[in-house]
């Protein structure tokens, strides 16, 4: 094992990546480096002209959105965590909400403004949380095994819809309270990443 025996450095999967000269007296390999950080540009403006926003490792790489008052929602490091941090949309004004030490990831403010919904993940089980807009009052509102990805609010703010396991093994759609009381299931087919669309009529 490279991690163990020759290098702190080496990547996970050196069967990919491995070579040895042909006297054996050297090995080469390939390092994979992932990072990610925020950058801000407007609709059809040149790319040129974005510009980033922050300096971490790991920034917005588990989730990224815009908040109703166009502030910024996004996972950021801290220290050695991940947390949930609000922003203006120049990076400035940081706020951190969240200061748990779990994994957490896809915010989303409610459309009020009033409540933050995210990924919880306790162990090692995904879940449904929300917090209020200033980070106060963490309450988890789905339990169990896979309950819960890639929450919604309702236009009225009042429930998050969300995709889980709990039901079948495969993916289906359900909603929980901003307040908990259970999860209620929504669909009985095949169904993830739910997204609602605002329309109006012209007469």
């Amino acid at each position: 094992d490279l991690n163990s025996y020759l290098t702190n450095d080496a990547p996970r999967s050196p069967e990919i990546s491995l070579s040895l000269t042909a006297d054996s007296t050297t090995l080469v390999a390939v390092q994979e480096d992932t990072s990610s950080r925020l950058w801000v540009t407007a609709p059809g403006e040149d790319e040129n002209r974005s510009h980033q926003i922050t300096n971490g490792k790991f920034d917005g790489l588990a989730g990224v959105s815009w908040t109703p008052d166009q502030k910024i929602l996004a996972v950021l490091e801290s220290g050695s965590e991940a947390e949930l941090w609000s922003m203006n949309g120049d990076g400035r004004e940081r706020k951190q909400l969240t200061a748990d030490g779990y994994v957490k990831f896809r915010p989303e403010m409610s459309p009020d403004g009033r409540h933050i919904a995210f990924v919880t993940m306790r162990s090692s089980f995904s879940n449904i949380a929300r917090i209020y807009a200033d980070g106060s009052n963490q309450r988890q509102l789905t339990t169990g095994n896979a309950g819960g990805f890639g929450p919604r609010f309702t236009p009225d703010g009042r429930w998050i819809i969300f995709w889980s396991y709990m039901w079948s093994g495969v993916p289906m759609l359900g909603k929980v309270s901003i307040d908990g009381g259970g999860a209620e299931q929504l669909t009985t087919y095949y169904s993830a990443f739910p997204v609602f669309f605002s329309h109006s009529s012209t007469s």
